[in-house]
């Protein structure tokens, strides 16, 4: 046998998604307690990537394909900061959006040592359950009188912290979102993750998250064309945009290149996913509801959101420098 040291290191997810029996875990009620569950049972995984797709494939329903995307673009985004079994929330709109006009928590330096938080957020996506919020706060303004955004890792029991869970979403209801209120937070010096919480993390989110859901998403609807026999060129696209999806993960999310690539991965695919509707007449009746209903609202939720980055894009790249 030849060993190519160049070869890339796909093969251990490959080999799972194909050899292995999609062993299902029913999401149940508690995200939360499953994707724990799903988590330990992969431990010699080590891309959040690979924990995306593998998260999905052991699903059954949508909802786990989101939980374990969302929770790997969050790894992605902020390196190092989550501890393996921690659920995170990534916690930035407020009740006037989430652009830097409209943040309005604020991060003031205390005498002490460190900060103090306040403010608001709502939609924080799986708030209720988690361990860790990364908050997005101002620190005042720049220069040019923009705002400074920070965003800051915190105990989501810590004192001050008020999680209040929102009602379900018309899909993925299983995965819960939540109104936070923050008085007077204490947040530790060290709490505060490096760069512009911005440009660093609030802008790059949207890609990373769509990548990893994607990845969860295919995982997810590969186990199922395992588990219902879809036909075999079935499982071979997935498989394929599996592979082609996770080489994108690796881009960097800021540029424009990535994010043309992204649309291409995203149209492609749901053209795959499109085709294959017919054969969920061969999953169970509940299943093949739920991946009705929850496909239906993934295409339609950041559909406008996703064609003006593509737009942005293109525009950025016909630019006489590229872009930037």
């Amino acid at each position: 046998m030849v060993h190519n040291r160049d070869v890339d290191d796909t093969a251990p997810l490959l080999a799972r998604l194909l050899r292995a029996t999609p062993l299902v875990v029913a999401v149940g009620d508690d995200v939360g307690a499953w994707w724990r569950h799903v988590r330990s049972s992969e431990p010699d995984l080590v891309s959040p990537f690979d924990r995306a797709a593998l998260a999905g494939f052991r699903a059954d329903r949508l909802a786990g394909a989101f939980a374990g995307g969302y929770q790997g673009a969050l790894r992605a985004l902020a390196p190092g900061r989550l501890a393996d079994d921690a659920i995170a929330s990534f916690c930035v709109s407020e009740p006037g959006g989430n652009s830097p006009r409209a943040i309005e928590a604020s991060l003031a330096p205390r005498e002490t040592g460190g900060f103090v938080l306040n403010g608001q957020k709502r939609w924080s996506t799986m708030a209720p359950v988690a361990d860790v919020l990364l908050v997005a706060a101002h620190q005042g303004l720049d220069a040019g009188g923009r705002k400074r955004v920070a965003l800051a890792a915190l105990d989501a029991g810590s004192p001050g912290v008020t999680i209040r869970r929102m009602p379900p979403t018309k899909f993925v209801p299983e995965v819960p979102h939540a109104e936070l209120e923050l008085r007077d937070v204490v947040v530790g010096p060290d709490a505060v993750l490096p760069g512009d919480g911005y440009t660093g993390y609030v802008k790059r989110f949207r890609t990373v998250e769509d990548i990893y859901i994607h990845a969860g998403v295919l995982g997810y609807f590969l186990g199922a064309a395992r588990r219902f026999a879809f036909p075999r060129t079935v499982v071979e696209r997935t498989v394929a945009a599996i592979v082609a999806a996770r080489a994108l993960a690796r881009l960097d999310a800021d540029a424009a290149e990535t994010h043309v690539a992204l649309a291409g991965t995203l149209a492609r695919d749901a053209n795959l996913l499109d085709h294959a509707d017919a054969h969920w007449e061969k999953a169970d009746e509940d299943e093949r509801a739920r991946w009705r209903r929850d496909r239906q609202g993934f295409g339609s939720v950041a559909g406008a959101l996703r064609e003006a980055r593509r737009v942005r894009a293109w525009e950025r790249l016909a630019a006489p420098d590229g872009g930037g």
